[in-house]
């Protein structure tokens, strides 16, 4: 992030990278989590049939000033994890299960809650996610990058990360 955040932002209750459109992939996790999870929190329990909510939240950037939210978002998504511990290590890819309790979970509770969130990219997004990789462009035209998803194993997104904090911080 090489530039604050506007107001509209840093002011919401709720905030995050931008909101992403479910689809196939994210589909198929929640199968598997309704169907092998133990235990539930209420918040997707209680979306389990609807599926009301046809977006997440993506947490590249997370935050917001209800307090209470958060208290209870983080003690509901620790204990998804705690209480379903066992069947994600016995997973082919565990990691997968994250996007549900740090983006579905959190979307799932601000909706039962009518909690607006506001979005710091407004630009839109595709499924690859490339608009956010622009590290070559920081800070001229580009004002934050996110590495993410598979991304993060492209050798050429890696050394431009590299090269940029050689720049910005050589000491270290």
């Amino acid at each position: 992030l090489w530039r604050t955040l506007p107001s509209t932002v840093l002011d919401a209750r709720l905030f995050c990278q931008h909101l992403e459109k479910l689809n196939g992939y994210h589909f198929n996790i929640l199968d598997d989590v309704y169907t092998l999870f133990k235990k539930l929190p209420a918040a997707l329990e209680a979306f389990r049939e609807t599926r009301k909510t046809s977006k997440m939240i993506n947490a590249g950037i997370i935050g917001g000033s209800d307090m209470d939210f958060f208290k209870v978002y983080t003690r509901a998504a620790i204990a998804f994890v705690e209480d379903n511990w066992e069947v994600m290590a016995n997973t082919n890819n565990p990691s997968l299960f994250n996007i549900i309790f740090e983006q579905y979970l959190f979307t799932c509770m601000a909706s039962q809650r009518g909690i607006p969130i506001a979005q710091s990219v407004t630009h839109p997004v595709s499924a690859t996610f490339l608009e956010l990789t622009h590290f070559h462009r920081v800070p001229q035209t580009v004002h934050y990058a996110h590495l993410i998803g598979g991304h993060k194993k492209n050798a050429l997104f890696l050394e431009q990360i590299i090269l940029r904090l050689r720049l910005e911080f050589p000491r270290y």
